[in-house]
C-alpha cells in the first residue's frame, strides 16, 4: 500500500464487491416486498429496476444483475418474503424434528443433516436454492436424511 496507508475497512471493500452489491440490491428489493416477496427466481428481473437507486444511494457502481443474490437468506427473503421464508423454514424444521422422533438415525442421516444445516450459514455465499448444483446437493441430502436405512 502506498504512503503507509492501510485500507482495512472491510465494509467498504465488501460493499464494492459483487457480493456486496448483490446484498445491497437484495436489501432494497426486500424493503419494497417484505411480506410476500417478488416471486421465485425473479431476482434477475426485478434487480434491473434498482440499479439507478443503488448507484445514487450507496455511491457504488452497479455491476449488472445476476440470476440470484448469491446468499441463500437474501434469495429466500426477497423472492418469498417473510411469509414464504418462514413457511420453508418451518417445513424443514418439522421434517428434522419428526425424523429425530423416529430415533432411527444412522451416520448417513447425520452427515446429510450436517450438510443441510451448513447450507443455511448466513455468511457463506451460495448458489441458487431452487436452481443450481447446490440445490441438487441440498435436495439429495434432504432425501438421504429422511430415508430410514435398515440393517440387513
Amino acid at each position: 500500500l502506498e504512503n503507509g496507508e492501510h485500507d482495512l475497512n472491510f465494509k467498504k471493500k465488501y460493499l464494492k464487491s459483487h457480493y456486496g452489491i448483490h446484498a445491497i440490491t437484495a436489501y432494497e428489493i426486500f424493503q419494497d416486498n417484505i411480506f410476500i416477496g417478488v416471486g421465485n427466481k425473479n431476482f434477475r428481473n426485478i434487480c434491473k429496476n434498482y440499479q439507478d437507486k443503488i448507484s445514487n444511494k450507496y455511491n457504488v457502481q452497479p455491476i449488472g444483475c445476476s440470476t440470484h443474490p448469491h446468499q441463500i437468506w437474501y434469495e429466500l427473503l426477497i423472492e418469498h418474503g417473510i411469509f414464504g421464508t418462514l413457511l420453508i423454514c418451518i417445513c424443514l424444521i418439522l421434517i428434522i424434528i419428526n425424523r429425530f422422533k423416529e430415533r432411527n438415525i444412522n451416520l448417513i442421516n447425520l452427515m446429510s443433516l450436517l450438510y443441510l444445516l451448513s447450507v443455511f450459514i448466513p455468511i457463506l455465499p451460495s448458489g441458487s436454492f431452487f436452481n443450481s448444483y447446490n440445490s441438487t446437493m441440498f435436495w439429495t441430502n434432504l432425501a438421504f436424511f429422511v430415508i430410514s436405512f435398515r440393517k440387513s
